[in-house]
């Protein structure tokens, strides 16, 4: 048996063991059956993918020659096809990184692929009704936002420049926020309203992304930049009419669906953790907390549960936690997630 094949199977029984483990201590907080039916979409990759992510990355460091002075490390293509075989040219064999596009149903852990997106795809934002998805994929080697209308079966285009955006997200009657790159002041927040027209900007960049639009629709959050050039977390009048206030340190912000909490993740001594906060950056505590780092958290419909991304080893778990920070439960007990939406 060979070294690769060995770890591979050492690895598949490590998170076997480990989500039944998880599942063993979580304790008596709560059921699946507590969950909402909500389907959560977020990005997936099979255990297989993830194990091949893992052998390209060891196998591609390992062929990594040292730095010249003034020289930068270049990966060559070649070396990343090695790793996913041979018929296939190199964009497509690239895309196996990036994962797919997908819905998990909470209770069941049942998942299905989402047919309309390409590999690389990336979920933003739920309507109200759960009947409309906001994702993000690459179009011209560009990232552009999309709506899927899963009732209808139909896609519809939300951005329409040349430019990157990185996040959007729905507001009210129809508005919806996206984070655009223009070519003067970096990644900047515009609102479009629903008759079209011009996108109107309400955040000055460089480094304003990935918008959330608070339920009631009079704040955005967003992640941003300190002075110092850490991440930070910051909010908006959606209006546009006042300037951008900071918050705090962290990334990936959510709303409660009361629109009272902002719940994200911090950087602490002992790494990513869950953290909530009221909109005007107070109240700061942990929601929980687990012995692995914690990002991309996302509350539940009826604010009972946060689902969030646990990473351990490279590797990314999702799991669920109740509001109050207590009884963690692995939700995808087959391979990797990023991004859940809920």
């Amino acid at each position: 048996m060979s070294r690769t094949v060995a770890a591979a199977r050492a690895g598949r029984a490590a998170w076997a063991l480990a989500g039944l483990l998880a599942a063993a201590c979580a304790g008596p907080g709560f059921e699946y059956a507590d969950l909402p039916t909500a389907e959560i979409a977020l990005v997936h990759r099979t255990r297989e993918e993830s194990e091949r992510v893992l052998e390209l990355t060891r196998r591609l460091e390992e062929k990594r020659q040292p730095k010249l002075p003034g020289q930068v490390n270049m990966i060559r293509l070649e070396e990343v096809g090695e790793v996913f075989g041979l018929g296939r040219n190199a964009e497509e064999r690239a895309a196996d990184l990036l994962g797919r596009l997908a819905f998990v149903e909470p209770r069941t852990h049942e998942v299905r692929f989402a047919s309309f997106a390409t590999r690389g795809a990336r979920p933003l934002d739920w309507s109200a009704d759960h009947r409309r998805l906001l994702y993000q994929t690459f179009e011209r080697s560009t990232a552009q936002v999309f709506e899927y209308d899963l009732e209808r079966d139909q896609i519809r285009r939300i951005t329409h420049s040349s430019q990157d955006h990185l996040g959007a997200s729905y507001g009210p009657e129809g508005r919806i926020a996206f984070a655009e790159e223009t070519p003067n002041d970096g990644y900047r927040i515009f609102v479009r309203e629903p008759g079209g027209g011009e996108p109107r900007p309400i955040t000055p960049g460089p480094w304003d992304l990935m918008p959330v639009w608070s339920p009631r629709g009079d704040w955005i959050a967003f992640q941003t930049q300190d002075p110092s050039g850490k991440e930070a977390l910051a909010v908006v009048d959606a209006a546009g009419e006042a300037a951008p206030r900071l918050l705090a340190r962290g990334r990936g912000p959510c709303f409660t669906p009361d629109g009272e909490w902002i719940v994200y993740s911090a950087s602490t001594r002992e790494g990513w953790r869950l953290w909530r906060m009221r909109v005007d950056g107070s109240g700061r505590r942990p929601l929980g907390g687990g012995p692995n780092d914690e990002n991309d958290p996302a509350v539940s419909p009826d604010g009972r549960f946060v689902v969030f991304v646990s990473t351990q080893d490279q590797r990314q778990r999702l799991v669920v936690r109740s509001m109050d920070g207590t009884g963690d439960r692995p939700l995808l007990l087959d391979g990797d997630a990023i991004r859940p939406i809920w």
